[in-house]
């Protein structure tokens, strides 16, 4: 798959965008309360959205094909191990 199929589109982006628009004030009447005490954290990643937004594209292209799916194999390969440890950890009974 080529890389640029990782990265949203200008279009997907902006339907991203009405989407959560149409969801907030769900999320404020339901939730607000909660999202009130973690204000911190919805900050910092909505920093993290545009910065990367803005920024990902002009990175990806310095990137050569094959590094990137060097990159991408080993965290898809990182979230996999992770999923799977967290399933057999629910098994398990373990909290942790």
């Amino acid at each position: 798959m080529p890389r640029y199929a990782f990265v949203a589109t200008a279009t997907a982006t902006a339907t991203g965008l009405i989407v959560d628009l149409a969801r907030m004030p769900v999320y404020a009447v339901t939730v607000g309360d909660q999202i009130v005490r973690i204000w911190p954290i919805v900050l910092v990643a909505t920093i993290g959205v545009v910065i990367g937004t803005l920024f990902g594209g002009r990175i990806l292209r310095r990137i050569p094909e094959a590094r990137f799916r060097s990159v991408i194999a080993i965290l898809l390969a990182m979230l996999g191990l992770a999923m799977l440890l967290q399933g057999l950890r629910a098994t398990t009974g373990d909290p942790q």
